[in-house]
C-alpha cells in the first residue's frame, strides 16, 4: 500500500514493461517486458497490502538469445508485497440484495467509501474509493477496498454511500484489520 494511501491501479491492459521500485533510490528496475495480457491487484495472502498478478495467455513466445519462436502455456508473475510499518484497513461490502434481497447489490458494487484520518501532525486526510467490477483486461481486481494509511492508528470515520442511496457512517474504527460491513435496513 502506498504511505501516501492511493492505491496503485493496473493499466486497462496489462503491465507492458515491468518495473520494481527501488525505495532507497526512489527509482524503478527493469524486470520483464513479458506481462502484456492481464493484470490484477488484491490482497493474495491477507497482510493488509495490495499484492499483484500479471499474465500472458498461451502462445509461442519470441526467444530472443536462440532467435527462435517457442510453445509456451503462459508466463504468471506474482508480486507479493512485503509487510511494512504503516496502518493499513480493508473494507469488505455486503448489499442487503444478497441477505434479503432488498437494497444494494451483495458485492456492493458501485458503492462510494470515505474514510477519514487525522495525520500525525494534526492534519485531516480523506482517502476515496468506489467498488467496481471489471477492472482489467480478461481479469478483475478483488472488490474488498484496500487503503493505505500511513502512520495513522484510527480511522476517524468512514462513510459509505450504497448504491440504493443509503448512507452508512462508522465512527473510530480501528486500523490494520479487514472489516466486513453490512448495508443497514
Amino acid at each position: 500500500k502506498a504511505e501516501d494511501g492511493i492505491r496503485d491501479r493496473s493499466p486497462s491492459r496489462g503491465l507492458g514493461d515491468v518495473y520494481k521500485r527501488q525505495p532507497d533510490m526512489g527509482a524503478f528496475e527493469y524486470i520483464t517486458e513479458d506481462c502484456e495480457e492481464s493484470t490484477l491487484s488484491g490482497d493474495l495472502n491477507n497482510d493488509g497490502y495490495v499484492d499483484l498478478i500479471g499474465t500472458n495467455s498461451s502462445g509461442p513466445v519470441w526467444d530472443v538469445p536462440g532467435k527462435t519462436v517457442i510453445p509456451s502455456e503462459g508466463t504468471i508473475f506474482v508480486w507479493i508485497n512485503k509487510e511494512k510499518p504503516n496502518s493499513w484497513i480493508t473494507i469488505i461490502l455486503k448489499g442487503r440484495m444478497a441477505i434479503d434481497g432488498t437494497g444494494s447489490n451483495a458485492d456492493g458494487i458501485g458503492a462510494r467509501v470515505y474514510v477519514k484520518t487525522t495525520t500525525e501532525n494534526g492534519d485531516p486526510k480523506v482517502y476515496v474509493q468506489e467498488v467496481r467490477a471489471g477492472s482489467s483486461y480478461i481479469s478483475m481486481d478483488s472488490v474488498d477496498l484496500e487503503f493505505g494509511l500511513g502512520k495513522t492508528s484510527m480511522v476517524d470515520e468512514i462513510e459509505i454511500l450504497w448504491p440504493s442511496g443509503t448512507k452508512q457512517t462508522l465512527k473510530r474504527v480501528a486500523t490494520n484489520q479487514k472489516l466486513e460491513v453490512i448495508e443497514p435496513k
